[in-house]
């Protein structure tokens, strides 16, 4: 290396400057230094790096729904810098300066929290956290509703608001305030035609703002006086039974109603409907009206007429049968004549026959209207000699349910001798049959059935040999009159 060697001097006003120049290492060039001095002056002093900090932190921020918020940091340390902003702990996407301008906000948007991290090559630094209350003013969510009413009536008109409490109300009528109508709802004085298209509006305020809702208009109309439209229908019921009037009617409510029976004025029926207490026969015929009224006038229905029917009621042509003397290992039958002597029409539910050697045919499922009949055959077949006693029960959905027959009968030995009679009968309303016997022809005679008999048979067996006996039959009605006699027969008896 050449020594270096100094190129001399410059004054220039009060500074001496020197510049020395390097020597060279072959053809290399070689590096300029150049120190430069003055005189009085020092050396401007060399900065370590430093981390990020945060001079001055973002500011809470209070706006109204709808508009925008904007945060800044301030932060100094070694360049460069970069920013990045988090909304609630998530990072903001392009939030990458000193300053954040929110989207316009929402109410969702109350009460976030806003941090700002500030990094550079040897650190990093998170902001304290900025807090944006967002102040809602109320909004309607439902608006008022035009209302129609009738003269004499009051209007009732309401909204419905949201927004931070509280919440106050001021309901106007064409523009103007009306005194004490300071609620959600607002209902009008009696109202008459005169009121027809008024306007009524609602202002609705909290500490955030007010707005205004839409108009809802009054419409009154004359009163109408009352229209039957559904007129009371006549009803058919079972003794025992309610019966229900109704009634349908239009006009300007409130609507007044008065039941009438037979013109004269029902304690209580004063509702669209009146049901009768249960019903007698004699409240058949009944007519039942209804006086319809409002404060314009009045209508009277027209006059529904009530029908009350008998109940069914299940009658046997007899309550007891006697088949008398039946020779064992023969039977006896007799037919018995069911009939519903009721109003309404009844159902045989079930037939039960109980006693030994009785037997009896099934009514099960027939119906009878009112003044029908039907028949049962039962029948005695001993097995045994004695006397047998034994029962028919009818059960139905009549009135008199259940309906008994009580039966009888004697088993017998073949004896020796015995008179069988048979006959036919000439009525279905007989009941039974009386037999009669005598020794002479004429009489007179000796009644041998114990109760009347509702078969057209009998056996005698109470002869003697060698004799003659005459027999006559009377037949007997439910109401238990009896015929004349029969044709006069005779039966000789044989001697051994």
């Amino acid at each position: 290396m050449k020594p270096s060697r100094n190129l001399g001097t410059a004054t220039t006003g009060h500074r001496d400057w020197i510049c020395v120049w390097s020597g060279f290492i072959k053809s290399v060039a070689p590096p300029l230094i150049i120190l430069w001095a003055s005189a009085g002056f020092a050396m401007p002093p060399v900065t370590s790096p430093t981390p990020p900090s945060i001079s001055k932190q973002p500011v809470s921020q209070t706006v109204v729904v709808g508009k925008s918020a904007t945060f800044s940091v301030t932060a100094s340390g070694t360049s460069p810098l970069t920013y990045q902003w988090n909304k609630n702990g998530v990072a903001i996407s392009g939030a990458t300066s000193a300053s954040y301008t929110t989207p316009p906000t929402t109410a969702l948007d109350n009460q976030s929290q806003f941090v700002v991290i500030v990094r550079n090559a040897l650190g990093t630094v998170t902001s304290a956290v900025a807090t944006l209350t967002v102040n809602v003013p109320p909004s309607i969510i439902t608006q008022p509703a035009s209302q129609a009413v009738v003269a004499g009536q009051t209007a009732t008109f309401s909204v419905v608001a949201t927004g931070p409490s509280p919440l106050s109300y001021q309901w106007k009528k064409n523009s103007s305030k009306i005194s004490g109508a300071t609620l959600s709802t607002y209902t009008t004085p009696v109202a008459s035609t005169s009121d027809s298209g008024e306007s009524f509006t609602v202002i609705v305020t909290n500490a955030f703002g007010s707005v205004t809702s839409a108009a809802a208009t009054l419409t009154v109309t004359p009163p109408v006086p009352p229209t039957i439209t559904t007129q009371p229908v006549g009803q058919t019921v079972i003794a025992g039974q309610t019966a229900t009037f109704s009634v349908v009617a239009s006009g300007t409510p409130p609507l007044t109603y008065q039941w009438t029976k037979n013109g004269l004025s029902i304690s209580g029926g004063t509702s669209t409907y009146y049901t009768t207490p249960p019903t007698t026969l004699l409240d058949s015929g009944e007519a039942f009206a209804v006086i319809v009224g409002n404060s314009v006038g009045s209508a009277t229905s027209n006059g529904a007429i009530l029908a009350v029917n008998a109940p069914g009621q299940l009658t046997s042509s007899s309550s007891s049968l006697n088949f008398g003397n039946v020779l064992t290992g023969n039977n006896s039958s007799a037919v018995l004549w069911l009939t519903n002597s009721g109003g309404t029409s009844l159902t045989i539910l079930n037939t039960t026959i109980a006693g030994a050697g009785f037997q009896t045919s099934s009514a099960n499922g027939q119906i009878l209207a009112p003044g029908k009949s039907t028949t049962v055959t039962v029948t005695f077949a001993p097995a045994a000699t004695g006397a047998a006693a034994g029962s028919v029960v009818l059960t139905s959905n009549a009135a008199n349910s259940p309906t008994t027959i009580s039966m009888s009968g004697t088993g017998v030995q073949p004896g020796f001798h015995s008179v069988s009679l048979a006959w036919n009968g000439n009525s279905s309303n007989v009941s039974g049959y009386n037999i009669y016997r005598a020794p002479v022809s004429g009489g007179p005679y000796a009644l041998l059935s114990l109760s009347p008999i509702a078969p057209d048979q009998f056996l005698d067996t109470n002869v003697a040999a060698g004799l003659t006996y005459y027999y006559v039959v009377t037949s007997l009605d439910s109401m238990n009159h009896e015929s004349a006699y029969s044709t006069e027969v005779l039966a000789v008896i044989p001697t051994p």
